[in-house]
């Protein structure tokens, strides 16, 4: 269909399930309200493809730029937010069922951008299928070293940052800090997250994708070494910042490194495969959480984020390895160059 037409079925159904959220909380319908936020999910998945979009309309070595620009709009997002949410709240006779209802007309903006989009033009049914034909299989894609790492890198980002973000107002309140206070570690960590999209692709620009996300594990590993060794609420806040910073290093890094990996006619089976797995093992991640925190703790829950980062560097060793190999079989040379060297 093409990603304008995708996109505005998206934003409808964000409009469903702002009004479907706001009418469960009027008759008090828990099942209701439980669909409502399942469309709310729906709706996000959609809006998760508008950094691939952005990728897929400028040229190669800015693809970065543009993702993290996208991302980037999640600064708008923190400040916007729960400040909707908090002007909205009390209006009416019920609580919050007016903040609810603020996404379908979030929504409705959404529908009226994206119905601007202007798309390459689309390809006949028989390109299409000619295409489909000549297309790698996703296997095959998949298999390669470049699509694993930026598969690693974006599931490990973003699994370590929700399972510990989720445990952080717990561990808080266990460690006698208020609510209050909570909420101001959660928004320094959310700025963590976006903040860094203004520049973090002029640094993949400069410096490469590799380098980045390498340089967001060790942000994360600086995360762990803060929160492990103390829980003053400077520890907190601080952790949580670069845990931000880890992320967006990580999942930009993973996003931007993905976008180079296949051909025009396979980006919508890659992009959805990519998508798919990382928000499962991120949906784990994020229940495994209060498991790890009722049973190990604080600490107990950031040292579990230890073997997942080292995945992470054990697959950048393997691919070095490999990569000095081939290059000392003179795989990179052209074939009268190889014959030279052979010689």
């Amino acid at each position: 269909m093409g990603q304008r037409k995708a996109f505005l079925i998206g934003t409808i159904i964000g409009v469903l399930a702002g009004m479907l959220s706001f009418y469960a909380i009027l008759k008090n319908s828990f099942v209701l309200f439980v669909l409502g936020n399942t469309l709310i999910g729906v709706c996000q998945a959609f809006t998760q493809y508008y950094r691939f979009a952005a990728a897929d309309s400028v040229p190669q070595k800015i693809k970065g730029k543009a993702i993290s620009f996208v991302i980037g709009g999640g600064v708008v997002a923190a400040i916007a937010g729960p400040a909707l949410a908090r002007s909205t709240q009390n209006i009416g006779a019920v609580s919050f069922a007016y903040s609810f209802l603020s996404i379908s007309f979030l929504s409705i903006i959404s529908f009226l951008v994206n119905f601007g989009l202007k798309e390459k033009k689309r390809i006949t049914a028989q390109q299409k299928d000619f295409q489909f034909k000549q297309s790698r299989p996703l296997g095959e894609i998949m298999g390669q070293n470049k699509t694993i790492l930026a598969l690693l890198s974006s599931a490990v980002g973003y699994s370590v940052m929700i399972m510990i973000m989720t445990a952080t107002p717990l561990a808080m309140h266990h460690c006698g800090y208020s609510g209050d206070d909570s909420s101001v570690v959660i928004q320094w960590h959310v700025l963590g997250m976006f903040v860094p999209s203004f520049f973090t692709g002029t640094l993949i620009e400069k410096f490469g994708t590799g380098r980045i996300i390498l340089s967001g594990v060790g942000i994360l590993f600086l995360h762990l070494y803060l929160v492990l060794t103390g829980t003053d609420f400077l520890h907190f806040v601080s952790g949580l910042i670069f845990l931000g910073i880890g992320w967006n290093f990580m999942f930009v890094g993973g996003s931007t490194l993905l976008s180079k990996v296949y051909r025009e006619d396979e980006k919508e089976k890659v992009q959805a495969f990519h998508d798919f797995f990382v928000y499962i093992i991120m949906s784990i991640s994020s229940l495994s959480a209060g498991v790890l925190l009722s049973r190990w703790g604080w600490k107990g829950v950031n040292i579990a984020a230890i073997p997942m980062l080292l995945i992470v560097l054990g697959a950048f060793a393997i691919m070095k390895a490999k990569h000095k190999k081939r290059k000392k079989s003179g795989w990179f040379l052209t074939p009268r160059k190889r014959i030279i060297s052979n010689k």
